[in-house]
């Protein structure tokens, strides 16, 4: 992988030898992730309180693929946050 002048990610793949079809993709599973609520931010925003009760993830639903990248996507419901 390299950037391009245009500010672009170039992807270059030798497929000399490959078995057809073949899947180009730089993300080779899904992104591993923790959500953790202790009260703190530390170092971030001058250590706010977080928005404990706000009851994030009390509510999610599968949306399908909104944004058109080929990955679905979900809303993630958050009843107790104020907007």
């Amino acid at each position: 992988m390299k950037l391009s002048k245009d500010n672009e990610l170039i992807i270059e793949v030798d497929d000399e030898n490959a078995l057809y079809p073949i899947t180009i993709d730089p993300l080779t599973h899904a992104a591993e992730w923790t959500v953790s609520a202790n009260g703190l931010l530390p170092g971030l925003l001058n250590n706010l309180q977080l928005q404990v009760d706000a009851l994030v993830g009390y509510s999610i639903a599968g949306l399908g693929d909104v944004n058109g990248d080929e990955f679905d996507d979900v809303a993630i419901g958050a009843p107790g946050q104020s907007m």
